[in-house]
């Protein structure tokens, strides 16, 4: 699993056309919330730091080019 994989995933809509949907993380990111990450053992350790710029820096780029940043940037 890559830091990619653990924010946003990709889907295909009805008529094949590529997009992508938002993870329970950044779901519960949007909103506040919390996520219990269960297994955080067994992802490599890149994907773990980018957690950790969610976490402690309140932002992270997203792989369809968006940023998710804290409420004063």
């Amino acid at each position: 699993m890559t830091s990619r994989d653990l924010f946003l995933r990709r889907s295909t809509d009805t008529s094949g056309n590529t997009r992508w949907e938002q993870t329970p993380i950044i779901s519960a990111a949007l909103r506040g919330e919390m996520v219990v990450l269960d297994g955080i053992h067994r992802i490599d350790g890149d994907a773990v730091s980018a957690l950790q710029q969610l976490a402690c820096d309140r932002e992270v780029h997203l792989a369809d080019g968006s940023r998710l940043l804290r409420w004063d940037r």
